[in-house]
């Protein structure tokens, strides 16, 4: 079970303390067993609102348009809930990140981080529609969850 809270506060602050939407425990000792209880102070995100869509950009090289165009239509359906917004980069090659403006920023894929540890999912358009099923199926409606909880 994910613990929203305790999640906001590393999206938004990391490892250090928040000076500003700070999220404060509400007492040292718990009914639960010792587990904290965290509340929400007005953590404002500062790239998107929780009233708009999810914003998802994509950052490639110009040769990855193509791809790209698919990546778009197979995320037509979800049209009224997420933003797609495209960035294009000299020095990438394929697709270089993939983030949702949500908070500091969550990395959904990022090339210099995660291509020693992950397959490239954007190799092919069978590897990338894939990627993009799971993207739809599972992290996208947890995003749009903690999105309203923001």
């Amino acid at each position: 079970q994910i613990n929203f809270a305790r999640f906001l506060q590393w999206v938004f602050c990391g490892k250090d303390r928040c000076s500003r939407g700070v999220l404060e425990p509400t007492s040292p000792t718990s009914p639960n067993n010792g587990a904290e209880e965290w509340e929400r102070a007005s953590v404002a995100s500062s790239t998107t609102s929780s009233r708009g869509p999810l914003v998802i950009k994509f950052t490639f090289e110009p040769g990855f348009r193509l791809q790209m165009g698919g990546i778009m239509r197979m995320l037509q359906p979800l049209d009224g809930q997420i933003d797609v917004r495209t960035a294009t980069s000299r020095t990438a090659r394929g697709c270089k990140k993939v983030e949702v403006l949500l908070g500091k920023g969550i990395k959904l894929w990022d090339w210099d981080t995660m291509v020693t540890q992950h397959e490239y999912p954007f190799r092919n358009m069978a590897s990338t529609n894939e990627w993009i099923d799971d993207l739809m199926k599972k992290h996208i409606p947890l995003l749009l969850t903690l999105a309203r909880l923001l």
